[in-house]
């Protein structure tokens, strides 16, 4: 008995989320009279059928919209084009690169203490109230 009144619970709840997602078309004049004549609970009876009586409707399709995005950093100057090196080179700059000794912590310091660092040309002031 428990195992019957959990599935008419389970299909009552599936059968509700279901009816919210129908499509209902209603157009400006069906609207003004489907409102006043639906009754109370669920559909437009009065009573716990899933009938009509949603004046509700989706807004109208529409494709997809589509940005086409292009992303550019850099200048002319700083431009270099992409080249394919045969596997052998690859190999050898590989090589070079783990051979490379990272720098230590203290000459990584060295380096960020000597370099100059640009200033902003642009400073914005907040008071304290927020303007």
């Amino acid at each position: 008995m428990k195992r019957v009144m959990g599935l008419t619970v389970l299909a009552l709840s599936m059968a509700a989320a279901a009816h919210a997602q129908a499509t209902h078309t209603v157009t400006a004049g069906q609207a003004s009279t489907t409102i006043n004549a639906s009754g109370g609970g669920w559909g437009g009876g009065g009573g716990w059928g899933f009938g009509g009586g949603s004046a509700g409707s989706r807004p109208p399709s529409s494709p997809p919209a589509v940005f086409h995005v292009t992303s550019i950093s850099g200048s002319n100057e700083s431009y270099e084009p992409s080249t394919f090196v045969s596997y052998e080179q690859a190999l050898r700059v590989g090589k070079n690169l783990i051979d490379t000794r990272p720098p230590t912590v203290a000459e990584a310091a060295r380096q960020q203490a000597s370099a100059h660092p640009q200033k902003a040309k642009l400073a914005l002031v907040q008071d304290d109230y927020g303007r």
